[in-house]
């Protein structure tokens, strides 16, 4: 069973070669910046009687609870992020060959099509948003296209899938497709979104290429997950 709504597909900046503890050093610069000024401060001005000490060592504990609460809620997320295998597509679609190296060209069912090397981009709990752009390659006639959009969580399992398709002037939206729970999500979804895409296909009355072109683009979603690492 697959839940749908509607939202753009959106093409962002690429961040897939950032390493999780490139991403947390910012915060961890702080914390440990913030901990030497404390002690700093507390071993060079030694307390010259005991209610001064007292008050000191209250706002030394306050000070370590807040820097621990910062700690706490800037970094875990950050720690245990999702990461995206760039090569690994490639090679499962034949390499990026084409486009000074950022497309992939194959063939599927008798017709050529393209992947456009995706757009990787961090989500804040760590997750990923992986988008791209298909192509069913016609030739004089213009190619057909497909915008699909794949978001992750931060244990690299696929959160929902959008896909907008192109043949001219006629054109579909699926909306935003998740999974219920229960099953594989990336063959749930992967499902939801084929389901859509074929019966708009078929509606129009499209054979050949175009009538497998739903097909590629699930596949393209199997293969993407899988370049997916928690």
């Amino acid at each position: 069973m697959t839940t749908t709504t509607s939202r753009p597909v959106s093409m962002i900046s690429r961040n897939y070669n950032l390493h999780p503890l490139i991403k947390v050093r910012p915060a961890l610069v702080v914390v440990y910046a913030l901990i030497v000024r404390l002690f700093h401060r507390r071993h060079s001005r030694p307390s010259t009687n005991k209610k001064t000490h007292q008050q000191s060592t209250m706002k030394t504990k306050n000070l370590i609870a807040a820097i621990l609460l910062i700690a706490a809620v800037a970094i875990p997320t950050q720690l245990f992020a999702a990461s995206f295998d760039m090569p690994g597509l490639g090679a499962s679609l034949n390499g990026w060959k084409k486009k000074d190296g950022t497309a992939a060209e194959f063939k599927s069912a008798d017709s050529s099509y393209r992947t456009n090397q995706p757009t990787v981009t961090a989500t804040p709990d760590g997750g990923l948003l992986v988008s791209t752009k298909l192509e069913h390659i016609r030739g004089g006639g213009g190619d057909d296209h497909c915008l699909l959009e794949m978001t992750f969580d931060s244990a690299g399992k696929i959160v929902s899938s959008q896909a907008k398709m192109e043949f001219g002037d006629k054109k579909f939206d699926t909306g935003i497709v998740t999974s219920a729970a229960g099953g594989v999500p990336i063959n749930k979804i992967g499902e939801g979104v084929l389901t859509k895409l074929a019966e708009q296909v078929a509606r129009w009355g499209e054979s050949g290429g175009r009538a497998n072109f739903p097909a590629v683009v699930r596949h393209n979603m199997i293969i993407i997950a899988s370049a997916v690492r928690p």
